[in-house]
Formats: C-alpha cells, sequence, structure tokens
C-alpha cells in the first residue's frame, strides 16, 4: 500500500480500480476528511457546495460554514442509528442548505420542531412521522418530500386550503406518503368542480429528477394570483416548420429537439403552411417526439402550390398560446420558415408571449416560397428575448442547427440589442456568469448583424469575449471559432464563475442607414427572466 503526503501528513491510499478512485486509510477519519477538504479546495481554489454527512460527522457542516463564505447548496444527511434531540435541532434550526436538504435519519421517539421551518428550496425527509400540519404550515419550498408521515385527511385538506388561499407560493411539487386516505374527505369543502385527470403528466424538478403522475385531480387557485412565472426547465419547447422547408435544415432542428427533450417536462411540434392544417402534438418523452417528427416530414407537395399565399405561422401560435394542456410560461419556440407571413401587425401575440415569458427563435430562408413580410418575424423575436436569423442553402441549416443547439444551457444571461451605422463600437459593460464560484461550465453565445436578408451594406464584424483579467480570450473571426452563417454567428466557450468577463464588438456597414446587432448569451445555471425591450 501507498503513502503520500496529504496537508503535511503521510497518509497510506489504494487505488479502487472498479470505480476509479482512491482510497485513504486514517486514524481519524472526521480529521482526515478536514485535511483533505482543505487540501482540495486550496489546490483547486473552490469552495464546498454539496456534504454528504453522518450522525458522526454533523459537526463537519459547521466547520464548513465557519471556514468559506460562499453558502453550502445541498446537504444530505443519513444514519442507520437513532438520532438525539439536539442532533435533529441542529440539522434544522443550524445547518441551513441554500438549496436543498435530505434528511435520511431515524428521529427520536415524540420528536417535535417547535420553531418554524428554514426556507429551503427542495426538503427530502424519508421518516417523517413527527412532521405535523403547523410544521407543513410554516414550510417554504419548492419541492416538498415527506415519506412515512402520519399527515391524515383533514390536515391534507387543510393544507390545500392553505395553498389556495396563497400559502406556500414557491411549491411547485407536493409529495406526501401517508398510507391510505379518503380523497372525498381530503377535498371537502373546497372549490367545487375538481377536475380528474387521466393523462399521465410528468413534473421535471429543477433539482434534477423528474416524476411521473399517472392520474390525478385538478384543482386550481381562484382568489390569488397566478403562481409567478419563473426560469425553469419544467417548460415546453416548440418546435414549428414549413412544409416547405428543406430537409437538412428540418433535420438538423429536430435532432437537437429530439436529443435534449430529457431536459425540458414537455415538447411539441406542428407543421405549418399546409392545405390541410395540422395539430399541434404534444409529448413528454423524446421517443414519442421523434415518432411524430418522422410522420409530419417537410413536404412541399401537401403546401399551397404558390408564391403569392402567405404563410399561416401566426394561426398556429395562436393555437399554442391558447392551449389548455400546457403552461405557456418560459416556452422555448424554435421555427424553421420558409414561407413568409403577410400579417403586418401581430402585435396582440407579441403581447401575449412577453406576458408569459416565451422566448421565440426563427431561421428564416432568405429566398421564401411565398408570403410578402419577414418584419413581423424578427419583431416577434426581437421582442420576446429570442433572435432571428436570414440565411439560405448550407448556411441556414448550419445556423439552425447551432440556434437549436442553445437548449443545451437554458438560462438566458445576457439579451442586448444595438442600434448602430456606419462603424463603430460596442462594450458590453463588464458582467459575471451564474456559474458558481470555482467552477466553469459552458455557454452559449449568438450575435446576429441585421434585421433581414444579408445584403452588401454588411462589410465586417469582430468581437472578443475576455476575461477582465485577461486568463481567458474568445475571438471572433478566429482559429476556432465558428464562422457567420448568414446573419448569425453561434458559439460556445467555457466560461469561469470566479471570473468578470467584457464583450467588445467592432462593426463596420457601407452604409448610415440604422443596423441593428444582438447579442445573446446562456447557461447551464439558473438565471432570472431578463428585461424585454420597451414595446
Amino acid at each position: 500500500m501507498e503513502s503520500v503526503k496529504i496537508g503535511g501528513e503521510h497518509v497510506r491510499i489504494k487505488m479502487e480500480h472498479l470505480n476509479g478512485y482512491i482510497i485513504s486509510y486514517w486514524d481519524n477519519a472526521v480529521n482526515g476528511l478536514k485535511v483533505i477538504t482543505d487540501y482540495v479546495t486550496n489546490l483547486f481554489n473552490i469552495d464546498v457546495s454539496d456534504i454528504w454527512a453522518s450522525k458522526q460527522s454533523l459537526h463537519i457542516i459547521e466547520w464548513v460554514n465557519r471556514r468559506q463564505k460562499t453558502p453550502l447548496k445541498n446537504v444530505l444527511y443519513s444514519s442507520a442509528t437513532a438520532t438525539s434531540e439536539e442532533e435533529m435541532i441542529c440539522i434544522l434550526k443550524d445547518c441551513r442548505p441554500i438549496s436543498r436538504l435530505s434528511i435520511h435519519l431515524k428521529p427520536p421517539q415524540n420528536f417535535r420542531f417547535a420553531e418554524k421551518f428554514p426556507k429551503i428550496d427542495c426538503l427530502e425527509i424519508s421518516n417523517s412521522k413527527w412532521v405535523t400540519i403547523d410544521d407543513l404550515l410554516s414550510m417554504d419550498g419548492i419541492d416538498i418530500h415527506l415519506d412515512n408521515a402520519s399527515l391524515n385527511n383533514s390536515d391534507l385538506n387543510v393544507f390545500l386550503r392553505h395553498w389556495l388561499s396563497g400559502g406556500c407560493p414557491r411549491l411547485k411539487l407536493f409529495s406526501a406518503e401517508t398510507g391510505s386516505v379518503n380523497i372525498l374527505h381530503v377535498l371537502d369543502g373546497l372549490p367545487p368542480n375538481p377536475i380528474l385527470v387521466e393523462d399521465r403528466r410528468d413534473y421535471t424538478s429543477p433539482f434534477g429528477y423528474r416524476i411521473a403522475l399517472s392520474f390525478g385531480i385538478d384543482i386550481q387557485r381562484a382568489d390569488v394570483p397566478p403562481a409567478q412565472c419563473l426560469p425553469s426547465t419544467d417548460i415546453t419547447v416548440l418546435y414549428a416548420y414549413s412544409t416547405d422547408i428543406d430537409a437538412d435544415t428540418y433535420g438538423y432542428g429536430a435532432s437537437n429537439v429530439i436529443g435534449y427533450a430529457p431536459k425540458y417536462a414537455t415538447t411539441a411540434n406542428v407543421r405549418f403552411d399546409t392545405k390541410q392544417e395540422e395539430d399541434i402534438e404534444y409529448h413528454t418523452d423524446s421517443e414519442s417526439l421523434s415518432d411524430s417528427l418522422n410522420f409530419h416530414l417537410p413536404d412541399p407537395s401537401l403546401g399551397y402550390g404558390n408564391k403569392t399565399t402567405g404563410s399561416n405561422l401566426y394561426t398556429v401560435l395562436k393555437k399554442f398560446l391558447n392551449n389548455r394542456k400546457v403552461s405557456l410560461c418560459g416556452a422555448h419556440v424554435f421555427i424553421a420558415v420558409k414561407r413568409y407571413p403577410d400579417e403586418s401587425d401581430v402585435s396582440d401575440i407579441i403581447t401575449q408571449l412577453r406576458a408569459n415569458h416565451v422566448i421565440v427563435y426563427i431561421a428564416v430562408d432568405s429566398i421564401p416560397s411565398g408570403g410578402s413580410n419577414s418584419a413581423t418575424l424578427y419583431e416577434m423575436s426581437y421582442q420576446t428575448n429570442g433572435y432571428s436569423l436570414f440565411a439560405t442553402g448550407s448556411d441556414l441549416r448550419y445556423a439552425f442547427e447551432w440556434m437549436t443547439a442553445i437548449l443545451q444551457t437554458p438560462y438566458q444571461i445576457i439579451a442586448q440589442n444595438f442600434v448602430v451605422s456606419e462603424s463603430g463600437r460596442i462594450e458590453v459593460s463588464t458582467f459575471t456568469t451564474p456559474i458558481p464560484t470555482g467552477y466553469a461550465s459552458p455557454c452559449f453565445f449568438a450575435t446576429t448583424i441585421q434585421n433581414h436578408t444579408l445584403d452588401n451594406s454588411f462589410v465586417s464584424m469582430n468581437y472578443t469575449i475576455e476575461s477582465t483579467d485577461g486568463s481567458f480570450v474568445y475571438t471572433f473571426p478566429g482559429g476556432y471559432s465558428l464562422p457567420l452563417y448568414g446573419t448569425e454567428q453561434t458559439d460556445f466557450s467555457t466560461l469561469n464563475g470566479s471570473l468578470s468577463y467584457k464583450w467588445t464588438i467592432d462593426y463596420h456597414y457601407d452604409t448610415d442607414a440604422p443596423q441593428i446587432i444582438q447579442l445573446r448569451m446562456y447557461s447551464h445555471y439558473y438565471h432570472d427572466f431578463l428585461p424585454l425591450p420597451v414595446f
């Protein structure tokens, strides 16, 4: 067995070849954990974010909280032996993670928590018989899981009344394993006309798991505002495409939407510009989405067969906006356009999209199969913090491939628009990403250079994304950067949560007519919705 020096101590180690990690041997395991934690966090200049603690190592939480300013994100407690009342109170009161707390402990007999529950985004308790209705009413979380609970019909009825009257405003999922319940008693006195739902629905949690709800009963708050719309992956992704669009552009987009579908709660697809209008189809798994897309391939022979009829895209979007099957909150809409619409005013659609934080992305073929007005397409994406690109041929298919690839990074962190002309420079204010300090993660970014089909008034655009300490720089055009496809350039690079960045764009147009440059950036990590343009 080898011996290495860690933190000034000689430690015996052994390689676990099956799983590829190192086992270290210490006279005192807790002290060893502290030494390794100090060594690794100092070596990589990072903080601890997650802890899995046993009963014997509860004080590790306090030690970590004292040694770093960054709060813990996730804490899991697990022990097969009984826990004392003091230890339970310490866990609930003093050791507070910022996001997720999982308790898999055997509490002492007759244990009660006399204080208000701390604000925890995701709370999981495996032995929750001690949790009372008063405890439940004081919780403020997004996901709450109570296994082996002692809540009865009356308790659940009280909790539903509390929620219907505006309590637990952030709650998205409440799961309680209670044994048998009488649903009539649980619903007694609640607002009338609960709706039996037999269709399966999936809940995609912001904490990385999905739960299938095979059936249920719908009740809805009546006298309080609707739940606040917040960014998440528990959203719908709509893929809409003209039946006239070329097979490659369609296929590149479909491949990405299918590939990233598991990240999102619901997907939807619709083929438009057909003589016989088609329905939007909704899916909760990538297999059914793939089957539907393969069954509804683009086919110009199903279209209008002329160059005068405008697209029916806006009719399709109105159907989506008025659907009663899925939530609109934060939806992402990707559209491949070959036939232009004729409408000149779609302010009603834009208003509804903005009200629900729906972001619209549109790839527009520069050579249309019909229709007359592409300006409303650009306006719709602009006003929702999405973007439109104009290209044709191979440029269109590659641009749309990279446009749909931003589904990898669902949270938008930059959305800025600049009206420019002739030559000049744009300097975006120094910014940081939502990536945690000490971590690095890919971010996608997109730049568009004109609000119409690319013309010869555009001469050049180059830009850099550079860390303020000079340790990182992305350059376009450059050796590894993707090219400009039509009016759009999209790429990604790994950014660091510990650094600040600046984005500098130099542009040159051979005209004094106004041009619009759009900048977008996306991250894996949560970010609030960005302000929308003035409308």
